[in-house]
């Protein structure tokens, strides 16, 4: 199997801490399925550089929901989804899923960025005044943004959710695009003095279904949302399938979904995104 080689160099505390990171990374690596791109093994080059080689594939991309025919990257959400229920049958949580820790080829999907990924019996990853180092904090569940150790499945359910915003909107249902404003757009649709209507205020022609399916998984109370991968992928099929028959594409058996079609590279100098809570 094909491995990548990260080299990184650090100094004082840091190095000590990423020491710890990548040995937790390794050691959790042995209980991930094969659909995961872990740490095989670590080590250090000199006393402040550490390599770490994790498990690669040729033709790897950032995983993509707002290009292409909509059948192709809703074809490609489930099969992610798929793959975030073996992990969670494996016992881990990823709590940092989004466009750039799920990855893709032109056969299938992958799940990588497990740095963070929680599991029981294997300690958290040493603690910084920072937090996490996230992928993309949009996509990142407000209990993850505020207490990681607390995330279960709900998390992930959250990030699928959000995935699926884009996908059908073009956007993440709380753009942010800071730490503060995810935090605001959060508390304000929970305390009810922000509209929350799903990928419909952006769509209104969007079916009931698949609208209500993105706005249960993005809540930002746990208790409120979707409890697990396996009853999300669920309702997925069952509301998405209109939508794939409307695209002209019947809706793929798990087997196809892991040939996407080939998706255009991202524009490198994409538009802004709009903000849904901003004031005129």
């Amino acid at each position: 199997k094909i491995c990548q080689v990260e080299v990184i160099a650090a100094s004082g505390q840091r190095v000590e801490d990423l020491g710890a990171e990548l040995a937790r990374e390794v050691l959790l690596g042995g209980r991930l399925p094969d659909s995961c791109l872990s740490a095989r093994g670590w080590g250090r080059m000199a006393p402040d550089i550490l390599f770490v080689a994790r498990r690669w594939l040729p033709g790897l991309r950032p995983f993509d929901v707002t290009t292409g025919p909509l059948a192709a990257r809703l074809s490609r959400l489930r099969r992610l989804a798929e793959r975030v229920q073996e992990l969670h049958q494996a016992g881990v949580i990823h709590r940092d899923l989004s466009i750039l820790t799920a990855l893709q080829t032109e056969q299938d999907v992958f799940l990588g960025g497990l740095r963070f990924a929680k599991a029981e019996g294997v300690e958290e990853p040493p603690p910084d005044a920072r937090g996490f180092e996230l992928s993309y904090l949009p996509c990142a569940s407000p209990e993850v943004l505020a207490d990681p150790e607390s995330a279960d499945a709900r998390a992930d359910v959250f990030s699928l959710g959000v995935l699926l915003h884009m996908a059908l909107a073009g956007q993440a249902p709380y753009p942010g695009p800071t730490l503060a404003h995810l935090v605001c757009q959060h508390e304000g649709v929970r305390n009810g003095y922000l509209p929350f209507l799903g990928p419909q205020g952006s769509v209104p022609n969007l079916p009931d279904p698949i609208n209500e399916l993105c706005r249960r998984s993005t809540l930002p109370a746990a208790d409120e949302r979707i409890p697990d991968v396996a009853t999300w992928l669920e309702l997925f099929v069952a509301s998405s399938s209109e939508l794939m028959a409307a695209a002209g594409a019947a809706q793929p058996p798990a087997a196809e979904a892991a040939r996407p079609a080939p998706v255009p590279a991202p524009d490198p100098d994409p538009a802004p995104l709009t903000d849904p809570f901003a004031s005129d």
